[in-house]
């Protein structure tokens, strides 16, 4: 789940209640951390984020809060795979846009995949 980047103010929105479950729309409490990770960024370096770890109060569903710049399940941020989806929309093809960001291939095309898959219900 994503929410700001600001970890103070995600921990104020769990103390007053402000964070809801998106399954159940039952209230957020803190319920410790996830694991660090090094999110890799545009200009070659890395960033440690540490999420907080939430727990929904009526379903019992547990949620990682991600800060916004980073994806679920993805190793570089926001900008970075962004950038490669603006550059495929400009025409190039995978090859050229994996040198652009400076990733490997198989990566930047599963990107591309993805993406292209949901294209639709980004537009929407």
């Amino acid at each position: 789940m994503t929410v700001n980047d600001d970890p103070v103010g995600v921990e104020r929105q769990l103390v007053v209640g402000e964070l809801r479950c998106p399954g159940c729309a039952g209230r957020l409490a803190g319920w410790g951390w996830a694991r660090p990770r090094l999110i890799r960024v545009e200009s070659g370096g890395r960033w440690l984020v540490r999420p907080r770890r939430a727990c929904c109060t009526r379903c019992a569903a547990t949620h990682v809060l991600l800060p916004v710049g980073v994806l679920v399940r993805r190793a570089d941020a926001v900008g970075v795979v962004g950038r490669a989806v603006q550059a495929k929309a400009a025409g190039l093809s995978a090859r050229p846009v994996a040198v652009l960001v400076d990733r490997p291939l198989g990566t930047v095309r599963g990107w591309l995949r993805r993406f292209g898959g949901r294209a639709e219900r980004v537009r929407a």
